[in-house]
């Protein structure tokens, strides 16, 4: 093995890290360069447009226009590395490992930062992305046999060294070797930071089951349970931006939409991801999604209003409600009362005209043909089909109008489509009227208002989330068995699905990862049970009172006590 001599020493760390950032000054340099040259060939371009004369060729003026708007859009991709080179030559990379593949004599030095920077002249990698396959090796493996799934296969060898940065206005405040064992404190430390401040990306101290998480690819619903403290709303913005960069050519940020009970989400989001590199992602709320499917026609109190009310009012008929309409057992009469209705809601009579007619038994066994589809949906394929028969059996073209009343006939079969009627039939049905109750003006209860979109999904249908590639659902606990389901069916996409059962807002309608796998039964279960919550000093101090006495060592908010090296986390 030949060894290397690049950096061994802090004296010459410091060094490379001057050198880094002269080369990443330079970059910056040459990268200003371009833009000016851009935005005078754009200004060029639009002086020769404006002086054109009106006989002037048409196609060459389009041809001159698209270039402009094309000469733009690379403008946006120079600034938008600009920005990223500006942000490395703040910390240029937070960690290094010393890698040889098997069969190499020599070891390669990998520097790791927050984005990727490549030496344009000898096309050498300077800097690798955190999210570069070679970089996780970086979280997953101690000095010693490592490997990495590269594009072109497995690629295995040995760390040889591993070091870790801390670089802050371009100066290194702190190097560190494998050997220390500081990652976890260093990671405590960037989690209990006060909460005034707006948290940062954790990409240096990310642990080795963290980063099995966030690099997971193949789980089409990933459910994280996490302990307070554990860093898992920290992991799962991670996870997206290493999406994002893993698929960059099949999803953007635009494709990602977040559901999230509270503004402070929201914040760490604007906050981080342009950190990690990208752009910041759509963020809704329940509340939201309820209002666009109503149209904003139907009045419901909010989940704030109704945490409000419990915690203002002794009022145990409420709390009954909310905790009925919370259970999974709800959701089995429910689905049970729509198959009622499509069974004995439909009164089928035949349709005469002069020209033809259709029997009542054929409408019927339409519409049971079609049982499993929203009403509407079910009106419009029996409609297609008497339309098809009158045309074989009385060669004769229904057309315009004629449709339009055929529909009208159908829809006069049904004992009723509105939808609150049959919402409060259901608790009729059930023989529990009590369970149905608003507030004055019409106005449901938070607890009816998804039981009510899931009614109207099933039996009039609702457009789906199809633009929608990913779905992080925030504070997953605060969510009931019907909510998930209404989620299930408005949104196709991959899904991440983060919180903890023990944080629940609303203790009657609370929601663990089990009972969400039972809506997604192919969901991936982690477990995050470490908590970083506590500071360092704190938890040093109370370890070492329970030394003193003798003790075991203490529980760290409600976690048993961990052996060494245990995992932290735990899959299913």
């Amino acid at each position: 093995m030949l060894e290397s001599k690049l950096n061994i020493t802090e004296e010459e760390e410091r060094l490379h890290l001057e050198f880094i950032k002269d080369e990443l000054t330079n970059a910056i340099k040459e990268i200003e360069k371009l833009v000016r040259s851009k935005y005078e060939e754009v200004i060029d371009q639009k002086r020769y447009l404006s002086e054109s004369k009106a006989d002037k060729d048409h196609v060459e003026k389009v041809s001159v226009r698209q270039s402009i708007e094309q000469m733009a859009s690379v403008g946006e991709h120079i600034l938008s590395k600009k920005k990223r080179l500006l942000k490395l030559i703040n910390s240029p990379y937070f960690g290094r490992i010393d890698f040889s593949t098997n069969g190499e004599a020599y070891r390669t030095p990998i520097y790791i930062g927050i984005h990727n920077f490549v030496d344009t002249e000898d096309e050498n990698n300077l800097i690798y992305d955190w999210r570069a396959p070679i970089s996780s090796m970086f979280y997953d493996f101690e000095l010693g046999l490592a490997y990495y799934d590269a594009p072109e296969g497995e690629i295995v060898g040995k760390i040889y060294l591993k070091r870790q940065y801390r670089i802050e206005h371009g100066k290194m405040k702190f190097m560190l070797e494998s050997s220390v064992n500081i990652i976890d404190d260093v990671l405590q430390k960037e989690l209990s930071k006060s909460s005034d401040e707006k948290m940062k990306n954790i990409v240096a101290t990310i642990q080795r089951d963290q980063n099995a998480i966030i690099r997971n690819e193949k789980s089409s619903v990933l459910v994280i349970q996490g302990a307070a403290g554990s860093g898992k709303t920290s992991i799962a913005l991670h996870r997206i931006a290493f999406l994002l960069y893993k698929f960059k050519d099949t999803i953007s940020s635009k494709d990602i939409l977040i559901i999230s009970p509270n503004k402070v989400f929201a914040d760490y989001i604007s906050n981080v991801l342009p950190e990690l590199g990208e752009e910041s992602i759509q963020e809704t709320s329940m509340e939201n999604l309820a209002d666009e499917i109503f149209r904003h026609q139907i009045k419901f109190q909010t989940f704030f209003e109704q945490v409000a009310h419990l915690l203002e009012k002794n009022d145990q008929k409420f709390v009954d409600r909310i905790r009925f309409k919370s259970s999974s057992e709800f959701l089995k009469k429910l689905d049970e009362y729509i198959r009622h209705l499509k069974r004995k809601n439909l009164n089928a009579v035949e349709i005469k005209q002069s020209l033809y007619f259709v029997p009542a038994w054929f409408i019927e066994e339409r519409f049971k043909l079609y049982n499993r589809i929203p009403i509407d949906k079910q009106i419009t394929n029996v409609v297609n089909d008497i339309v098809e028969n009158v045309k074989i059996e009385f060669n004769y073209e229904i057309k315009g109008n004629e449709r339009n009343e055929i529909r009208k006939e159908l829809k006069k079969m049904f004992r009723t489509t509105n939808l609150r009627v049959l919402y409060k039939e259901f608790y009729n049905w059930l023989g529990k009227p009590e369970m149905l109750k608003l507030a004055k003006g019409s106005v449901y209860e938070y607890a009816d208002v998804y039981p009510l979109i899931y009614l109207k999904i099933r039996l009039e249908g609702a457009a789906k989330y199809n633009k929608v590639k990913h779905l992080v659902i925030d504070e997953m606990q605060d969510y009931t068995p019907v909510q998930y389901r209404v989620i299930a069916r408005l949104f196709n996409c991959k899904k991440t699905i983060l919180g903890d059962s023990n944080q629940s807002v609303n203790p009657f309608s609370s929601s663990t990862a089990e009972s969400i796998s039972e809506i997604f039964p192919n969901a991936d279960k982690m477990y995050m049970n470490k908590s970083y919550r506590s500071t360092i000093e704190i938890t040093e101090f109370a370890q070492q009172i329970h030394r003193n006495d003798n003790l075991e060592p203490i529980e760290r908010h409600g976690e048993k006590p961990m052996k060494k090296n245990s995992s932290m986390m735990r899959m299913n």
